[in-house]
């Protein structure tokens, strides 16, 4: 099998202050704007500061004090909450780096099985039902986790490499299959050629369409479909995709888990043909 190589990360370099410092600088620079704005009354009496400049000095002063404030309310009735949207932020970028992580995992995977198999040269709708029961075997003799998923993916890898050297693979019967293995094969067919799938049945963009959108109840197969779809909009001419696509897409993906490989792969599909 062939591995594939990772490359080391470097060190995230952060360019702001560590606590410690900034609990001391805090001080020194609440104090030096006070005394700064003190001295000019004192020089400048007649000058006049309104509720803009007062305004935007306190935001500027916001870096800095967000260690010590929670939130701060401005003049109408706008307000900051510094603490809890830098918190915010940060969640939603770590959700965003998990996902992207287990989907590059996913396909890692995937590929790597369709190394190891690359030598088949033919292969009969037998062994296409023996992959399918091996993934019901999978669901049912291992817990939902990591190692499922890996075996899974590996799966789907094989799939990729088996189901295009079977003569005459109705992909379409497979996407409407009751048989979940069925359905994961159907998946694998279009994500590994998916020009020659949709060109062979243009129908199963839309198959695809109905299995993301809820008719495939398994998550990680659901993913797999996700990506299929993806890897099948590839491949037609824009302007015969559904003009609704992205409103489906984009409601589907209120409906999965935020920081999840669907979710990832999801945003990933919607921005590109919005783009």
């Amino acid at each position: 099998m062939t591995e594939i190589a990772e490359q080391p990360q470097q060190p995230h370099q952060r360019d702001d202050l560590p606590p410690k410092a900034r609990r001391q600088v805090v001080p020194l620079v609440v104090s030096t704007a006070a005394l700064g704005i003190a001295l000019v009354h004192v020089l400048r009496p007649d000058l006049k500061i309104d509720t803009i400049t007062v305004v935007l000095l306190v935001v500027a002063l916001l870096p800095w004090l967000g260690t010590l404030i929670e939130s701060i309310e401005f003049p109408g009735g706008g307000k900051v909450q510094y603490r809890q949207l830098r918190a915010e932020t940060a969640e939603a970028r770590q959700e965003a780096d998990e996902a992207r992580q287990e989907a590059g995992e996913a396909v890692r995977t995937a590929l790597a099985a369709v190394s190891a198999q690359a030598a088949i040269e033919q292969a009969t709708p037998a062994d296409v039902e023996r992959l399918a029961a091996r993934y019901t075997e999978l669901r049912q003799s291992m817990s939902s986790g990591a190692a499922r998923t890996r075996q899974v993916d590996r799966l789907f890898g094989t799939m990729m490499v088996v189901t295009p050297r079977v003569p005459d693979f109705d992909v379409l019967a497979a996407l409407r299959s009751a048989d979940p293995g069925l359905r994961l094969a159907g998946y694998a067919r279009v994500f590994g050629e998916p020009e020659t799938a949709v060109a062979q049945a243009p129908e199963v963009l839309a198959e695809l369409l109905t299995a993301v959108a809820g008719r495939e109840p398994l998550g990680s197969s659901r993913y797999w479909a996700i990506r299929a779809l993806d890897a099948g909009t590839d491949v037609v001419d824009p302007g015969s995709l559904p003009g609704d696509l992205i409103r489906q897409l984009a409601t589907v993906l209120t409906e999965v888990p935020t920081g999840s490989a669907r979710a990832g792969a999801l945003r990933q599909i919607i921005a590109k043909l919005a783009g």
